[in-house]
């Protein structure tokens, strides 16, 4: 893994910008910031574990307390057997008191964006894992450590035009269309993109 300095050469002679006239380091630092964590979304890159404490009795957890560099959910366990994730709203048809059922838990559940729970509800203190997909830390300098693998440092060079190109008068469509090239997105995919700004 490479860090940001590596990458800004390229940058700048993409942008026909090698003194830096146009785009400054902090500029490149939050482009290349954010296309880090695109690339990193869209390949499913860093995936963390992350403990889970349950309580008697209690039924749902803040997902920022307990994960807070979490994006969404891929798998769960508790005592080394796996927890299903299950929709929210599968459990009142699977049972109507799913908040006060008690039991040993065997599923997982998001409410929201911001709460995760458990079905049923853990009759005692209990110690279960989560697995987490996680965007990538903001860069704050240029010598930081990328957190992407070698092979994906051209998906971030292009991705990194083109939202530093999308800032520029006139230079929308370019920019545009280096995300596509960088996250390998559809024509369609990268319309929706239009309503983003850096």
């Amino acid at each position: 893994m490479g860090t940001a300095d590596q990458l800004f050469p390229s940058v700048t002679a993409a942008l026909d910008d090698v003194h830096r006239i146009q785009t400054t380091e902090a500029q490149v630092l939050r482009a290349m910031s954010r296309a880090q964590q695109w690339v990193t979304l869209r390949y499913r890159l860093l995936r963390r574990p992350f403990v889970l404490p349950l309580r008697a009795g209690v039924p749902l957890y803040h997902r920022e307390a307990l994960a807070p560099a979490s994006v969404s959910l891929l798998s769960g366990s508790l005592g080394g057997l796996p927890l299903s994730i299950t929709p929210l709203s599968a459990l009142r048809y699977r049972d109507p008191q799913w908040l006060q059922t008690s039991g040993l838990p065997t599923l997982l559940y998001c409410v929201r964006w911001s709460l995760w729970g458990v079905y049923p509800v853990p009759p005692v203190d209990m110690t279960g894992m989560v697995s987490c997909l996680v965007s990538a830390r903001t860069l704050t300098t240029m010598t930081q450590i990328l957190e992407v693998p070698d092979g994906y440092r051209n998906n971030i060079v292009q991705v990194t035009i083109g939202l530093l190109l999308l800032t520029r008068e006139r230079a929308m469509q370019q920019g545009l269309a280096r995300i596509q090239a960088g996250l390998e997105m559809t024509a369609g995919a990268v319309r929706r993109l239009q309503g983003l700004t850096v």
